[in-house]
C-alpha cells in the first residue's frame, strides 16, 4: 500500500514539473557561414509554443562605398503567431545597416520577410569583422545569427559620382559665386572624371580619384584662357570638396575652393 501512495505521489510531482516555465525558442539556420544559436526553455516538446525559422543569413561583401543586401525570410514553425523583432549588433565604423522591416508576424499562411541593406563609406575599414543578426519574439528567447561582413576597396569609383552639381565658388576668401557643373566618367583613363563647367570658368577640368581613399587630384592644366589650375581635395557619391590654385597667363596665382553638391 505504501509503494502505491508513494509511486502516485512521484508521477504527480513529474506531471507539476514539466508544465512550469515554458517558453518558445527560434531554430537556428543549418548553414555552413552562420552561426545560430537560442537558450532553450523545455518549450521544444510543447506542440502549442511558438517557434520559427530564418532563411537568408549569409555572409555580406560591401566595397567601400556601396551597397549588399540580404534577403531575410522568416516563418513560423509552430504555434499562435507573434511578432518577431529583427536587430543588427556589431557594425564595424563606417558600416550601416537599414532594415525595411524592423518587425513583423510569421502567420500560418504567410512569411515574414525583410531586406537589409549594408552600406559602406568612402572612409570605412577595410577588414572582415563578426556582425550579428538578433531576433526575438514576445515569448521566445533572443536568437544570434554570426556572419561575416567584409569591407573591401573599392575597384572602381567614377561611376557613382557622375552627375549634375550645384557649386560654391571662392577664391582668397572672397564672396562665394554659385554655378552648377556636370560630372561624367573620362573615357580614356579608370578613376578619372571630367568636370564640365569646373569653379563656373566655362571649361572642362579632368579630375583623378582615389576610389580607396575618397580622395581627388585636380592635375596640373591650362585652359583656353591662359588658367592652369591644380589641387586636391576629397569626395563621396554626392559630393566634391576640391582646393586649388589658378594661375593667370600673367603668373597671378589665387587659392580657391569649389564645393560641388550632387543633385
Amino acid at each position: 500500500m505504501k509503494k502505491g501512495i508513494l509511486f502516485i505521489l512521484f508521477i504527480g510531482l513529474l506531471a507539476a514539473g514539466s508544465s512550469c516555465n515554458k517558453t518558445s525558442s527560434a531554430v537556428a539556420p543549418n548553414t555552413a557561414d552562420t552561426t545560430g544559436y537560442s537558450t532553450n526553455n523545455g518549450n521544444n516538446n510543447d506542440p502549442n509554443a511558438f517557434s520559427y525559422k530564418t532563411n537568408g543569413v549569409r555572409n555580406v561583401v560591401v566595397q567601400r562605398g556601396g551597397d549588399d543586401v540580404m534577403a531575410l525570410q522568416l516563418s513560423r514553425l509552430t504555434g499562435y503567431p507573434e511578432l518577431v523583432y529583427l536587430s543588427i549588433k556589431g557594425l564595424p565604423s563606417g558600416v550601416t545597416a537599414s532594415l525595411s522591416e524592423t518587425q513583423g508576424v510569421p502567420s500560418a499562411t504567410a512569411s515574414f520577410y525583410s531586406n537589409i541593406t549594408f552600406h559602406a563609406s568612402n572612409s570605412a575599414d577595410t577588414g572582415t569583422y563578426q556582425v550579428q543578426l538578433l531576433t526575438k519574439s514576445q515569448t521566445t528567447d533572443t536568437v544570434r545569427y554570426t556572419f561575416n561582413l567584409t569591407v573591401t576597396a573599392t575597384t572602381e569609383c567614377s561611376i557613382a559620382v557622375q552627375g549634375n552639381y550645384h557649386d560654391s565658388t571662392a577664391c582668397n576668401n572672397t564672396t562665394l559665386y554659385q554655378t552648377t557643373s556636370t560630372v561624367v566618367m573620362n573615357n580614356l583613363a579608370l578613376h578619372r572624371v571630367d568636370v564640365y563647367n569646373f569653379a563656373g570658368m566655362g571649361y572642362k577640368a579632368v579630375i583623378d580619384l582615389d576610389c580607396a581613399t575618397g580622395t581627388l587630384t585636380v592635375p596640373s592644366q591650362t585652359f583656353p584662357n591662359g588658367i592652369t589650375v591644380e589641387g586636391t581635395g576629397s569626395f563621396t557619391a554626392t559630393m566634391m570638396d576640391v582646393k586649388y590654385t589658378q594661375t593667370t597667363a600673367t603668373n597671378v596665382s589665387s587659392n580657391c575652393e569649389v564645393v560641388m553638391m550632387k543633385y
